[in-house]
């Protein structure tokens, strides 16, 4: 009976210390650690799927917990839960480019093209849009038979980053160039 008292007050005590607002921040900090761990390593589970959906039910206004979130989503092929978690950091955050990417990325992998074309092209607008955005924009507009400005993209991508060359772009865009550009 005293055992059972002792466990109910401890009990007792453990969920009033979660309630507290520096638990709760610390706890946070545990999970995103944990997370980080998990993406760096490419081992996605749905245990670590689940504690980021509890971290983010916490702190849903924080924008890189739920940055995470939506990328182990994408990373999970999760897709469409991935664009509707990049769409909320977007709500939060409109200048998030990470999250745009995101969200062109879930977009093109549900084969939602002219969705994620028009995103890629608002964020290739930016200097500081990454290559890999570059190249995304210019295999859509490749698709859409738009091979001038796919070119541009292109090189663009390759401009920012040029361990991102193609060789089957290259040999595309080179033989094109011959074509659309002489």
């Amino acid at each position: 009976m005293a055992e059972r008292a002792e466990n109910s007050s401890t009990t007792q005590s453990d969920s009033e210390t979660k309630r507290c607002p520096w638990y709760k921040k610390n706890n946070q900090r545990k999970i995103i650690s944990n997370l980080v761990y998990t993406q760096n390593n490419k081992r996605m589970d749905h245990d670590a799927l689940l504690t980021l959906r509890t971290a983010v039910e916490f702190s849903p206004e924080n924008i890189s917990l739920r940055l995470i979130l939506a990328q182990t989503l994408l990373s999970a092929m999760a897709f469409p839960d991935a664009e509707e978690e990049f769409k909320k950091v977007i709500s939060l955050n409109k200048k998030n480019i990470a999250a745009k990417c995101g969200l062109a990325r879930a977009c093109y992998e549900q084969k939602k093209f002219s969705v994620a074309v028009v995103v890629l092209e608002e964020i290739c607008e930016h200097e500081e849009a990454p290559a890999e955005s570059h190249l995304m924009l210019a295999r859509l507009l490749l698709a859409e038979k738009d091979t001038e400005n796919a070119c541009a993209q292109y090189e663009r991508a390759v401009f920012k980053d040029h361990k991102i060359q193609n060789n089957e772009l290259d040999l595309i865009f080179s033989s094109d160039k011959h074509r659309y550009f002489s």
